[in-house]
């Protein structure tokens, strides 16, 4: 798909201390995303997780699963 192909026509340009740009790469690696898409979910107030809550939510997930087959309801 190429550029024009993809809806997005607009080009907006913003000036911004090296230290913040730097902290905004830094968000959208965290969250996988390109500093774009990192920018267009804020602006529309989308929801942005960064990988490691992703990952920290499967682990407890998995944990749970372990407890309820350690630890089954009715049995003492």
């Amino acid at each position: 798909m190429s550029r024009s192909d993809s809806g997005k026509t607009e080009f907006i340009a913003a000036r911004m201390a090296r230290s913040d740009a730097k902290a905004l790469r830094l968000q959208a690696n965290q969250c996988g995303l390109t500093v774009s898409a990192l920018i267009r979910r804020r602006v529309r107030g989308q929801h942005v997780t960064s990988c490691t809550d992703a990952e920290t939510a499967k682990s407890i997930d998995r944990l749970g699963r372990v407890l309820k087959h350690l630890c089954p309801k009715g049995k003492d």
